[in-house]
């Protein structure tokens, strides 16, 4: 969902008429929440909400639609300009810390089906080739991780993480294959630290960082003695929690 935003304020001006199909009612309940913040952008738009029996049913029904119908299918990390699109975000972490004066020594990058980390990768290979690129996926939910060491795509018959935005079962092939050559090491957290992280988030920076926006922080605290000294960075992306979610988050 994070990515709807984005994607609707260019497709509003475009010739063409765009539309979501979103996974789950979960979503819905965030498509509103965004309408209510862009109502001109997001109010007329088409929008899909089914829950499918697998983990994938949503990918496949989307692709089985544009066979059908004709349409375009843009897949949510399969794209280079999009890639390049959320590598911006690097750009200016690393524009500014050098306006700092400060090197990056590492960068902590939450790892769904990879746009993200990749748009890093692209940004900090070409400016920062020094930094170490450490990727952070939920032990629930290790494909990427466990492809990167196995050195091809390597699918898991579940994803079990309340992170639902890095609870990938089957890695994408383009950002896999930047993955693989680029990324220094991929580290796994369990949902109790992302947990903790968002709790922490929330106490020091009042930031409400949803649980794939927070797996990078968990896994910076988790590893906080292999870098002492050095200057980190962790990425939050995302603030997609409910009700529920913040509940249960919180009264534990």
């Amino acid at each position: 969902m994070t990515a709807v935003l984005p994607s609707a304020r260019p497709a509003s001006r475009a010739p063409y008429r765009p539309a979501w199909w979103l996974p789950d009612p979960h979503s819905a309940t965030l498509w509103g929440r965004l309408g209510r913040r862009e109502p001109s952008l997001l109010s007329d738009l088409p929008v899909a909400v089914e829950r499918w029996d697998t983990p994938d049913g949503d990918f496949l029904e989307v692709a089985r639609l544009a066979a059908t119908e004709g349409l375009d299918y843009i897949h949510s990390a399969n794209e280079p300009d999009l890639i390049n699109g959320v590598g911006t975000y690097a750009v200016e972490i690393i524009e500014e810390m050098a306006r700092r004066g400060e090197r990056i020594d590492a960068i902590f990058v939450p790892i769904g089906l990879g746009s993200g980390i990749c748009g890093v990768i692209t940004a900090f290979r070409a400016l920062s080739p020094s930094t170490r690129i450490i990727g952070v996926q939920a032990e629930g939910a290790p494909s990427i991780y466990l492809s990167w060491r196995e050195g091809r795509i390597v699918e898991t018959a579940e994803a079990h993480t309340f992170a639902d935005g890095v609870a990938t079962r089957v890695p994408a092939t383009l950002t896999f294959e930047i993955i693989r050559r680029e990324v220094d090491e991929i580290v796994l957290v369990d949902d109790s630290a992302i947990v903790r992280a968002i709790r922490l988030l929330w106490r020091t920076t009042h930031n409400m960082v949803e649980g794939a926006g927070a797996i990078a922080t968990a896994a910076v605290i988790e590893r906080r003695a292999d870098y002492a000294g050095q200057t980190v960075v962790s990425i939050l992306c995302g603030g997609n929690l409910d009700t529920q979610s913040l509940s249960r988050i919180f009264a534990r």
